[in-house]
């Protein structure tokens, strides 16, 4: 029997933005949540809105159909301001039953039976000053209002899960967490020594320490680059290891950027943003990967390096140390304490996952657990409207 029965005829439109290439660690979760709803619902319809072409987006397939911004002048409104205007009207022509906020801010008014926002993270609270700006004046005008005004509120860790009750007073219906998707060859499996060719047309080869990342001010990339500096400065490294810095540049300010990809002949290695398809031997030829980050929702990232078997440092957040399970090396956020947790943590065996971990860490059980929450969050709003004002999935 189909657990997913009653969902089969659902209306389900997303914030399509969230899916726009180079993607992020947000915008990973929402495709593969996207990709989920798409084999378990074969006869939904599914919906996107935004502004950008669709060959920006980076879609699961064809079945979703993109309501996209034609007018040029109106494209160039910012993102959630369009959401909450033309995006919310076409939404709102389209009958949804759901609509999901996977960046957490939505369409501000109610296009759907059920509104659903995720909390990815408190960025604009915790460390405001690591933000665009932009975007931090977005999050102050319509972040609490957004998620206070949501019918099911989701969150991706229990850190941040409890950051929101301490800081909105909001409870979240249900943790959905990020998960691992590994090619089943790899599964269990040492990768060290395969997928070079393809590295090293980045510039990347062995030995080296690794970060992935989008460079911007909060993932406190300068102080990890300034610990590894001073380490081979020491010689307190071997002079053959490098720093493979990988990831999209991002928002980091331009100085700190050039500063970075001067250190090319100290080791530093800026190979940009890599493709999935190359993600896996990255992580698993590394010797040790970083995450300097001074905050996160929860560091996928960690997760993924533990998953091939590559052990980890992190910097002394709850949800960084939430995602590696006690496996990971913890230390403070300055160049002098990510240093001497380098030189600790060089010294950690491999250590290949289970098939436990592969299921506990699944995007499968994430997607099923997605999909029990709506559902779930249906029948609440099924008993509290009057069936004629009810549409599609919720008849």
């Amino acid at each position: 029997m189909n657990p997913f029965s009653r969902l089969q005829d659902l209306r389900f439109g997303i914030d399509a933005e969230a899916l726009r290439m180079p993607m992020s660690g947000v915008g990973r979760y929402v495709h593969e949540l996207c990709a989920h709803i798409e084999r378990r619902l074969p006869d939904a319809r599914l919906f996107a809105y935004g502004r950008y072409p669709r060959e920006e987006l980076k879609f699961p397939s064809d079945r979703w159909l993109y309501r996209r911004e034609e007018n040029e002048t109106l494209a160039r409104i910012p993102s959630f301001l369009w959401l909450r205007s033309f995006g919310a009207a076409r939404a709102r022509n389209d009958r949804l039953d759901v609509f999901w906020g996977g960046r957490t801010l939505h369409t501000g008014r109610r296009v759907a039976p059920l509104m659903i926002s995720t909390v990815h993270d408190l960025n604009h609270v915790e460390v405001p000053e690591t933000m665009q700006g932009s975007t931090r004046l977005s999050h102050r005008l319509w972040f609490a209002r957004d998620v206070r005004g949501a019918d099911c509120v989701l969150v991706n860790s229990q850190g941040t899960r409890e950051r929101l009750a301490r800081h909105l007073k909001v409870e979240a219906q249900g943790i959905v967490r990020l998960g691992v998707r590994l090619p089943p060859q790899w599964q269990g499996v040492s990768a060290a020594g395969e997928g070079l060719a393809e590295l090293g047309l980045l510039g990347v080869r062995p030995p080296y320490l690794l970060t992935v990342s989008t460079l911007e001010p909060r993932k406190n990339v300068m102080a990890l680059v300034d610990a590894f500096v001073a380490l081979k400065r020491s010689r307190q490294l071997p002079p053959d290891l490098r720093l493979v810095v990988a990831g999209a540049k991002g928002w980091i300010k331009s100085e700190a950027y050039r500063k970075i990809a001067a250190l090319e002949s100290e080791g530093v290695i800026l190979p940009g943003y890599v493709p999935d398809e190359l993600m896996g031997p990255l992580y698993a030829n590394a010797q040790l990967f970083v995450f300097p980050s001074r905050y996160e929702g929860f560091g996928v990232p960690v997760l993924e390096a533990r998953a091939w078997g590559t052990p980890t440092l992190v910097t002394r957040v709850p949800e960084l140390i939430e995602a590696g399970e006690s496996e990971s090396i913890v230390t403070g956020f300055d160049a002098e304490s990510i240093g001497a947790g380098i030189l600790r943590a060089l010294g950690q065996p491999r250590k290949l996952q289970d098939a436990a971990f592969y299921a506990r860490h699944s995007w499968e059980n994430s997607g099923d657990h997605f999909l029990h929450l709506i559902d779930s969050a249906l029948r609440g709003r099924e008993m509290e409207r009057p069936r004629g004002q009810m549409s599609g999935a919720l008849r």
